[in-house]
């Protein structure tokens, strides 16, 4: 099916002028980014989300030491995290079609933002940030459960079910943000080679080749 829609679009590309082309790429390109900045915002309603929800729920949980309540927020943390990678990835997604199927076509020498920002994707500050607010609190909330809890059979299930919360937290967001950096350290080599190119590109631009 998705392959039907790629080769529908190819021969819908193939019949329109080149400034219709660029027309399209450029609205399509307006879109994109709309989609990123949504994404973006996204993002930072979960990480506010996280934290306020933390800061309920030690306000009512501590005056009562209710260490069932504060248990619940490492899994609640770890599906916020899950939305953040989700959302994250179709950010990087959107991003690398960009860099490679329509910056490309407008200059030369690697002009367009994505192709700057592309090395920026590496650093750690980002890891730090995110990990510092799912891992960072989750860690504290049990830490806390912890010290209020008498560990009977509810606490310690409840406590069991946070501290794997916690642990598939922490391994999501690292396997996520190597696969993000070994990602921006090929894309370079990857364009290089051509080998970035989509199948669909490359057969829209030899049919152009052999029409000149």
């Amino acid at each position: 099916m998705r392959g039907t829609t790629v080769q529908r679009g190819v021969r819908f590309l193939s019949t329109l002028s080149d400034s219709s082309k660029d027309r399209f790429l450029l609205v399509e390109y307006s879109a994109l980014r709309e989609e990123i900045v949504k994404r973006i915002e996204l993002e930072y309603q979960l990480i506010y989300l996280s934290l306020a929800t933390f800061g309920v729920i030690c306000g009512l949980g501590l005056p009562a030491r209710l260490s069932l309540v504060i248990l619940l927020y490492p899994l609640f943390a770890a599906f916020l995290a899950v939305g953040w990678v989700n959302s994250d990835h179709s950010i990087q997604c959107i991003a690398n079609y960009i860099k490679s199927q329509i910056e490309v076509k407008f200059g030369e020498d690697e002009t367009g933002w994505e192709h700057h920002f592309e090395h920026q994707r590496s650093n750690g500050l980002s890891a730090l940030s995110v990990g510092g607010t799912f891992i960072g609190t989750s860690l504290v909330a049990i830490l806390v459960g912890i010290s209020l809890a008498h560990l009977d059979a509810t606490e310690i299930l409840l406590l069991v079910l946070s501290g794997a919360s916690l642990v598939f937290s922490l391994i999501l967001l690292l396997w996520y943000f190597s696969k993000r950096q070994n990602s921006a350290r090929t894309d370079p080599k990857q364009r290089q080679n051509g080998a970035i190119e989509q199948p669909g590109i490359v057969s829209l631009r030899k049919t152009g080749t052999q029409k000149n």
